[in-house]
């Protein structure tokens, strides 16, 4: 790559091309500061000290929060950031050693106009201003020399990234078949018929389950489990006998502010709502929306809302709620309502707007900024909820913890069926295993493995499906183990007779196809009971084929099907499907032309993203890269 680079070095336009956002958040400044001695890594003798990597990881953990909002603290939690951010400046580092390579540099020219893109750089007569600049950069502690140096390292990695996206090419042809996937179509016919389909018609014998038991021994593995004793105390037992006062919500609500502040902006809004039911006429709707209309300068002169309300909304329960739609932030309602209850100040009334639901005329009651705190009166429910649930939490503690005195005195060995009228439930646990009262839950297998045998765990709450307190036992521990032909022999049959029913289903799949010639379809061939013949209808690689798992194997064998390859057969973990092409239906070609255009920008886009990775993954193959993750 790099000689064909060397070779087109000189084809490179000067022209300064827009700054990719995105890339510059991949690759953003780098503060690289001679005097550090600690190096997160060496890149071919060159190295990154920890002060680049520190300011790159702060950077781009910014970054992720302004992108992501309320969801970034859980998506950080998710990803690896101290990799990311050594790999994007070992990969910044081989691009600048690259361009130095090739002679790529950055020219007076080009520098001036990347100052120009910064409007606070600009005097009143729109020129660059060399004192302003510099003393706009002290102002915010940056070296003016700093600065030029990493913005002509900024333009360097977009001239990497243009120069080597420059060789990816695509062809009419590729062009044609990226369409041809989106917007080709077909029509098929098929059967499933599962692997199990003639399990009555084998003949097993003993000998037969005992070799195949002792060639798939592993199959039937048991593996590692603990035998345990638990008992469960669910905090709803608790809670719905629980009451809250008033003064107890008040309490709780001013104690624990920060739990209602809003994260985002939102909105209080009223509606009045003229409901447009699907089919309306025009002469229907326009009357409707005259009707709308008279009552918005109603709401505009100024009487009172709620009243209009409950005269005219088509709103269920308007009445009682007065249109009242609560707090909601951006993304909870569609898009028309959400863009101008969004646009108005506090106590304004829209103009009229319409959704699918049908005309809206909205009045904001309230306007919440983030860490405004939520008024009292609309989170009173979930206030209440809370100190009820916690009300039952601690009262199911107190049971559990009486259950667990009563347990801790019982002897080794005595037999215990319940303890102050709660069961104990006994059983064989392994993790993924769902428990009698509790289900699934991740909790229980963390208590599990760290009590010993023979020891009763203190009472855990668990949070997650079911609430409540749990007072466990492990009684032992059983290691994973081969069970005997006996103990799992019925399960051996059924195996067998399945893998021997797949067999024939196989081979009927097979005779099926050699008679699937010409215009023969699947109904004349197929008559076996209990197998039903259906159809695609006409379908795109994107449609959803209800009711087929596999189904991009499946679709992506239906649209290999042609007039001289018509019939195909696949396994699936359950069965077997036989596909018979019914027709492929012509692509619009003048479709095609409208598209193409944008369609071969597209293709060329992807092309230079992949290539461009492509080439990144090659320099770092050939670079000498020596990392210091104990310094991150």
């Amino acid at each position: 790559m790099l000689d064909a680079m060397r070779k087109n070095v000189k084809s490179l336009s000067i022209f300064l091309w827009l700054v990719i956002i995105s890339f510059i958040a991949f690759y953003g400044v780098t503060n690289r500061n001679p005097s550090e001695t600690n190096s997160v890594a060496v890149v071919n003798g060159e190295r990154i000290p920890f002060s680049a990597y520190r300011e790159e990881y702060f950077r781009t953990q910014e970054f992720f929060r302004n992108l992501l909002k309320e969801n970034a603290e859980e998506y950080l939690k998710n990803i690896d950031l101290k990799k990311m951010t050594l790999d994007r400046l070992v990969e910044k580092t081989l691009l600048l050693q690259t361009a130095k390579k090739l002679g790529i540099g950055v020219t007076d020219e080009e520098l001036v106009n990347r100052l120009k893109n910064f409007d606070v750089f600009l005097n009143e007569r729109g020129v660059l201003d060399n004192d302003r600049i510099v003393s706009i950069l002290e102002k915010n502690r940056i070296e003016p020399k700093k600065f030029i140096e990493n913005l002509k390292q900024d333009i360097l990695i977009e001239k990497m990234r243009k120069f080597i996206g420059d060789m990816a090419k695509v062809s009419s042809a590729q062009v044609r078949d990226e369409y041809m996937k989106r917007n080709e179509k077909i029509e098929a016919e098929y059967v499933f018929v599962p692997n199990d389909y003639y399990k009555n018609d084998v003949n097993v014998k003993e000998a037969d389950l005992k070799n195949y038991f002792e060639k798939n021994k592993e199959a039937y593995r048991l593996p590692k489990r603990e035998k345990i004793k638990y008992i469960f105390i669910e905090s709803k037992n608790f809670a719905k006998d629980a009451t809250v006062s008033e003064d107890e919500i008040k309490n709780y609500y001013k104690k624990n502010t920060d739990t209602y502040k809003a994260k985002a902006k939102q909105v209080r809004a009223r509606h009045i709502l003229f409901s447009l039911k699907p089919g309306t006429k025009k002469e229907q709707e326009d009357a409707l929306k005259k009707k709308a209309e008279n009552v918005l300068k109603e709401a505009k002169s100024g009487k009172d809302f709620v009243t209009l309300v409950k005269i005219y909304s088509d709103e269920p329960m308007a009445a009682l709620r007065g249109g009242d739609l609560g707090y909601f932030q951006k993304g909870a309602m569609v898009p028309e309502f959400e863009k101008t209850a969004f646009s108005l100040n506090k106590g304004e009334v829209s103009d009229l707007v319409k959704t699918s639901f049908g005309y809206h005329i909205i009045k904001v009651e309230d306007i919440l900024e983030p860490g405004d705190t939520v008024p009292l009166d609309y989170v009173k429910d979930e206030v209440r909820e809370r100190i009820i649930s916690e009300k039952g939490k601690k009262s199911g503690l107190a049971k559990a913890s009486e259950v667990y005195q009563e347990w801790s005195r019982k002897k080794p060995g005595e037999k215990l069926e319940e303890i102050k009228g709660n069961k104990i439930i006994s059983t064989e646990f392994e993790n993924g295993k769902a428990l009698e009262g509790i289900g699934k839950n991740p909790d229980i297998q963390k208590i599990v493995s760290k009590v010993k045998e023979g020891e009763l765990a203190k009472p855990f709450f668990i949070e997650r499906g079911e609430k409540g307190w749990v007072i466990l036992q492990k009684e032992k521990e059983i290691p994973s183990s081969i069970p005997s032909f006996e103990e799992v022999k019925d399960r051996v049959a059924r195996d067998l007779r399945t893998n021997m029913s797949a067999q024939l289903v196989d081979e009927k799949m097979k005779e099926w196809a050699k008679e699937l010639k010409g215009n023969v379809s699947l109904k004349k061939i197929i008559d076996n009971k209990g197998i039903v013949v259906k159809e695609t209808g006409e379908i795109s690689r994107s449609s959803n084929m209800q009711g087929i798992r596999d189904q991009e194997d499946f679709k992506g064998l239906a649209f290999s099907l042609s007039e001289n390859k018509p019939v195909v057969f696949f396994k699936v973990g359950d069965g077997y499907f036989l596909l018979k092409l019914v027709k492929k239906i012509p692509i619009d070609e003048k479709d095609f032309e409208k598209q193409k255009d944008e369609l071969r920008k597209n293709l060329l886009e992807s092309e230079r993203n992949r290539i461009f990775t492509e080439e990144l993954k090659n320099l770092r193959a050939q670079a000498k890269i020596e990392t210091y993750k104990e310094i991150m």
